[in-house]
């Protein structure tokens, strides 16, 4: 079958094929039924050779999706079944089937926290983004990380993927987690702190997003009371910050 069983597409294709010419006596093309399913439900059922769409060539049996010789047929993102049954010259019959997946959706990659744009006062110590999916599902072998402090890019991680130090994926919640404290970083110098995810699903989609936000962990006092190199007496006293 082509596409093959398994398979996972980004783009609709304009055929299905697949061989029915095995056996010594070949096959008794009159008995070919065909069914294809989408997630809508049957596009075809147990048509054969009569139907406009269903064509033989060397024993090679091709349903046109297109709006060739019959009528076109719009396939529904998720698995697509084709099956058939025939029977060859001799009597004997024989059948199969294959399904693959048709995506033609990007998978969506976004930062959820800290916020774009956020001041971060204390140490940041996970950053969060969504990664997920539809009919593909992600391939968690494809995740990027780039990560770096003082206005830098990379510097703390470059190209990290999912296993490596602070990374971790949960396919179950769609969510990427980075652990600052299990990079070789530990923490972040203040300053601003740049990353990037990118992702593909398993139909070769892709998606990407970034993430900046500002870390300053220096604490500054001013207007105290009472001032700076002042001699006091009294043993009860206010001292004020603002």
């Amino acid at each position: 079958f082509d596409p093959a069983d398994g398979e996972n597409v980004n783009e609709e294709p304009d055929e299905i094929t697949f061989d029915v010419s095995g056996g010594p006596s070949g096959p008794d093309l009159d008995t070919l039924e065909v069914t294809l399913e989408d997630e809508g439900g049957d596009e075809l059922t147990d048509v054969g050779l009569e139907n406009d769409n269903v064509t033989e060539d060397a024993g090679i049996i091709t349903i046109d999706l297109t709006d060739g010789e019959g009528e076109e047929i719009s396939l529904e993102e998720g698995d697509v079944t084709t099956s058939a049954t025939i029977e060859d010259n001799a009597g004997n019959e024989g059948s199969g089937d294959a399904t693959f997946t048709l995506d033609e959706t990007n998978p969506t990659v976004a930062s959820q926290s800290p916020d774009e744009g956020a001041d971060v006062s204390g140490n940041q110590e996970e950053i969060v983004f969504e990664v997920s999916d539809g009919p593909s599902e992600i391939d968690e072998d494809s995740i990027s990380v780039d990560l770096g402090d003082e206005g830098g890019t990379d510097n703390i991680l470059d190209g990290a993927g999912v296993g490596d130090d602070g990374v971790a994926y949960d396919a179950g919640e769609d969510e990427l987690t980075i652990t600052v404290a299990d990079t070789d970083a530990d923490n972040f110098d203040d300053g601003t702190v740049n990353v990037e995810v990118s992702a593909d699903d398993n139909a070769g989609n892709s998606d990407s997003d970034d993430l900046s936000f500002t870390v300053d962990t220096t604490l500054a006092f001013t207007d105290t009371t009472p001032d700076q190199d002042d001699d006091v007496n009294d043993n009860e006293q206010t001292i004020e910050f603002d």
